[in-house]
């Protein structure tokens, strides 16, 4: 990359991350905000200032890295969800805005059901980075959150993400697949946002999520389902008599969810909620308190 303008290379950038990215201009921005260690102001108010040779060779490493379709936040090693930054990386993936509905309704649904005589026993599968674990323990002071993941990489980076957010001792982090130790006691929430792509429908996603992020945080088998079936059958071991399970779900996946968990567990209550684009996102089951 020639000597060139703070300006300039934000143009160059987005034009050559055109064809991999649906807000090119934006993610220049971010991309020299980050490299460069200023903020969105400071672009602007320095926009004119060159660019150092140093500098230029970052700026290229990461730009030739977006043009193959590399995810901006893996080039960034971070993402904000819920207005907290977590580190990020291949091994996981990358929070989505979305996921902030299932925040949501999770905490409408403490305040509800959780009588605040006890800590609040939550159960996080699949945890990926952290994002819903750490946000949990961040929210409730009283909760007490075992996060399990079946992948050592995720681990690493979720326990980082709790030491930075001052949370890593009231997460309790357990590599197994879906569910902890069977001596574990119940629990008063079980969240998830577990893998709900159709496996055959994984070739059919944009380059950045199909080549760059976990397919095993992806792929929820032949019709996408797999995990919610097996979150089922476990709900009436894992889940206390009064609480709820909360799952982020596909777009058209709600009355195929449903009837799953009404079939496969004593739920007296289940909901749909949609997320900012008004697509159903996240299911509520309460189980009921006679169990």
């Amino acid at each position: 990359m020639p000597e060139t303008t703070i300006r300039a290379c934000i143009e160059e950038v987005a034009n050559r991350i055109e064809s991999v990215s649906e807000s090119p201009r934006v993610e220049a921005e971010l991309l020299l905000g980050e490299l460069l260690a200023l903020s969105r102001e400071g672009l602007i108010t320095q926009s004119a200032r060159a660019i150092s040779l140093e500098d230029a060779e970052r700026i290229e490493q990461a730009t030739a890295r977006r043009e193959r379709g590399e995810p901006l936040f893996y080039i960034l090693g971070k993402r904000e969800f819920w207005s907290l930054e977590f580190k990020v990386s291949a091994s996981v993936l990358c929070p989505r805005p979305e996921t902030e509905v299932l925040i949501e309704r999770f905490l409408e649904e403490a305040r509800n059901l959780w009588d605040r005589q006890n800590p609040l026993r939550v159960l996080d599968i699949g945890t990926g980075s952290g994002n819903i674990a750490i946000v949990a323990a961040c929210e409730i002071e009283g909760c007490e959150v075992t996060a399990v993941d079946l992948s050592e990489q995720a681990l690493a980076v979720a326990r980082e993400n709790a030491l930075r957010h001052g949370v890593e001792s009231r997460i309790r982090f357990v590599q197994a697949d879906l569910f902890p130790e069977e001596d574990e006691a119940p629990f008063h929430f079980i969240l998830s946002n577990p893998p709900y792509i159709a496996s055959a429908e994984i070739n059919s996603l944009p380059k950045d999520v199909r080549e760059f992020e976990p397919r095993q945080a992806l792929d929820g088998g032949a019709d996408g389902l797999d995990y919610y079936r097996r979150i089922a059958k476990g709900i009436e071991r894992w889940l206390l008599p009064g609480g709820a399970c909360l799952m982020e779900i596909g777009e058209t996946q709600a009355a195929a969810i449903e009837e799953i968990i009404r079939s496969q567990s004593a739920m007296q209550d289940v909901r749909v909620y949609k997320d900012y684009a008004d697509r159903d996102r996240v299911m509520v089951a309460v189980r009921n308190n006679d169990g």
